[in-house]
């Protein structure tokens, strides 16, 4: 669960579905906090947007799943040899 916090002053929560470099977010299952309405899917525009709640846990989580794939290419793809 996400919290996104607009520059208009509505709060909405919910799990995110993607992430741009744009920081355009996707959220499902959406309720903002303001109007309490519920929204099966929410697109944010990145411009509108003030500032994203991820609890901890979650990038806890990321940064294991990155390390542990890291360790898997590195096992998996040897480097090659140069040769001068």
């Amino acid at each position: 669960m996400v919290t996104v916090e607009c520059k208009s002053g509505r709060v909405y929560t919910g799990k995110m579905l993607a992430c741009d470099l744009y920081m355009n977010i996707t959220i499902s299952d959406a309720v903002c906090a303001t109007t309490k309405q519920v929204a099966p899917e929410l697109y944010i525009r990145g411009y509108s947007i003030k500032q994203v709640n991820i609890p901890e846990h979650l990038l806890d989580d990321i940064v294991n799943e990155r390390a542990s794939k890291r360790q898997e290419l590195r096992t998996v793809t040897p480097k090659p040899n140069r040769v001068r």
